[in-house]
């Protein structure tokens, strides 16, 4: 679902995760290119943890949940 947000938004799908990477931090300015990396990655590991969430518990997320741990993560 959050995938399919991001690609919603007109990006193009990536052929690899360097590539979705890369293309991300194109025409991000150079002083901000390690808080985008920081964001990305916290977002990416919300959604793994959630998605466990979803696969070994059987129980149900959504994305707002996805969002709240991603801004948790970066809190902390």
């Amino acid at each position: 679902m959050a995938w399919a947000t991001v690609f919603g938004l007109g990006r193009p799908k990536p052929c690899s995760v360097f590539i979705l990477f890369w293309s991300w931090l194109n025409g991000i300015p150079k002083d901000f290119k390690s808080l985008v990396v920081m964001g990305v990655a916290a977002l990416c590991w919300s959604v793994w943890l959630y998605r466990n969430i979803v696969v070994f518990y059987n129980k149900q997320s959504s994305f707002l949940r996805v969002i709240l741990s991603t801004t948790h993560w970066l809190r902390t």
